[in-house]
């Protein structure tokens, strides 16, 4: 069993508030300290004690770093101690490990849940990817997340599904450029468009249903997606960003679905069955749209996400 944090600021302490953020060395939780931080809002950080604390760096005399994990349950119980809202970031982006993205995003909101007082405002970071049929690990994981927060009944619970989220040190952003880079931008055949977003937008809403009127929990958990402004091919979103960067354009390239499965049965040939699988959900479910309602972001929130090449001048 894991040791209790060692951290003298592993226990809360006057003045260190009544919020708790998960996740909050990510690219959305330290964005959001900070946000708080602009606002006088005294806060609790959770940190892992393997945690790099000098990304909360600028996060302000507002944030307390307490330590706990989400996959050590009796870890939590000093964290959520006096809260009455959670804001949980927490997720494995872009991971592909069906194991540890269930221990973070399952297990790991099961055990948060667990250590909660009755009533708590529960604002829950979702993926728009949970919409798909064909779902890799890390969608699989937060739609497991989703009915397990929506059975839980003493939270005001609101699920917020954000597309692809942009900004400085984000991992997809990361790979966009990467993409960018190419000489021409290989692109599956068929692949379904593509609405990111500003980590600074998402901020916003969830702030927003932070202070969302209690009467609106009457009948459960509160499911909001949070489109982004301008939807566009992926080939196109990875041009836009090269044009925004004053980098060469490179042109898209459709890979032929017969090419792609053919690459997904070579590697099942040579022994590579989990590797060809995984392959071959990830280009599913790029191929596949998924079907969002910004009516109750725009009604409920104020969502009003900047357009694709004022978020990518903006990362």
């Amino acid at each position: 069993m894991s040791p209790l944090p060692s951290d003298p600021r592993s226990r809360p302490a006057r003045g260190t508030g009544e919020i708790l953020v998960t996740g909050a060395t990510g690219l959305l939780g330290r964005s959001l300290c900070r946000a708080l931080g602009r606002r006088k809002v005294h806060h609790r950080a959770l940190v892992r004690p393997s945690s790099n604390r000098d990304l909360l760096d600028g996060a302000g005399a507002y944030t307390w770093m307490i330590e706990g994990d989400l996959t050590a349950p009796r870890t939590l119980a000093p964290a959520a101690e006096g809260v009455k809202a959670v804001l949980h970031l927490a997720g494995l982006v872009r991971s592909g490990d069906e194991v540890a993205c269930r221990a973070v995003h399952v297990e790991g909101t099961r055990a948060l849940l667990g250590a909660l007082d009755e009533g708590v405002r529960f604002v829950v970071l979702s993926s728009d990817t949970v919409l798909r049929k064909h779902r890799g690990a890390y969608a699989e994981s937060k739609a497991a997340m989703e009915e397990l927060v929506r059975e839980c009944s003493g939270v005001q619970a609101v699920l917020l599904r954000p597309p692809m989220i942009l900004g400085p040190g984000s991992p997809h952003l990361s790979a966009l450029e990467r993409a960018a880079r190419l000489p021409v931008i290989p692109v599956p055949d068929g692949v379904a468009r593509r609405a990111p977003v500003h980590v600074d937008d998402v901020v916003d809403a969830v702030l927003a249903a932070l202070n969302l009127d209690d009467a609106l929990f009457t009948e459960g958990a509160l499911t909001i997606d949070l489109p982004g402004a301008d939807e566009l091919p992926f080939g196109e979103v990875v041009q836009t960003l090269a044009a925004a960067r004053g980098w060469r354009v490179p042109p898209v390239i459709d890979v032929p679905a017969p090419l792609s499965r053919g690459a997904v049965r070579m590697l099942e040939r040579l022994g590579r069955t989990q590797r060809a699988e995984s392959i071959d959900r990830k280009v599913r479910g790029m191929r596949e749209s998924v079907l969002t309602d910004s009516g109750p972001a725009r009604e409920l929130l104020g969502w009003c996400p900047r357009p694709l090449v004022e978020v990518l001048a903006a990362s």
